[in-house]
């Protein structure tokens, strides 16, 4: 049996927005999947099976899914375990990047992660707030992302 070419990681099912066009903002959401994060030890032993697998490294590994992957405190170390291992090709992480800190910038770029995107919905905080039902500012978004480019 070959590996699979993409492997999809979620590390989280909570998020910190609750946008107009997710199911997150679906009252019902967590009724049928309850809130949770992916523990540091099940990612590694996921990890070791794959790396034990035969055969070609996975193309990509993407960190993404129901919730918002950096609320998960052990996303830097999950990150770093998975490019240490070289299973894959390509490490990716979908983000809205509001609570992206310097530590996780620091890994992000040390790490060498390939590809990291940012769901932006607006420029304009009204609108951002509209979109995403939540309070969080635009501005420190920005900053965010400004510090892992400065750090890059």
């Amino acid at each position: 049996m070959n590996k699979p070419f993409t492997i999809l990681f979620e590390p989280t099912s909570v998020c910190n927005f609750s946008c107009l066009h997710c199911f997150q903002s679906e009252a019902s959401f967590h009724e049928h999947l309850p809130k949770g994060f992916l523990k540091l030890e099940e990612f590694k032993k996921i990890i070791n099976d794959f790396k034990s697998w035969n055969g070609d490294k996975l193309k990509v590994v993407r960190f993404i899914g129901f919730g918002e992957p950096m609320l998960n405190f052990d996303l830097d170390e999950m990150i770093k375990y998975l490019k240490k291992s070289d299973i894959a090709e390509r490490v990716e992480v979908t983000s809205n990047c509001s609570v992206l800190t310097e530590n996780l910038s620091e890994v992000l770029v040390d790490s060498q992660v390939d590809y990291l995107r940012v769901s932006i919905y607006s420029a304009n905080q009204e609108k951002h707030e509209k979109i995403t039902n939540s309070k969080i500012s635009i501005k420190k978004i920005l900053e965010n992302l400004k510090v892992l480019t400065d750090i890059k």
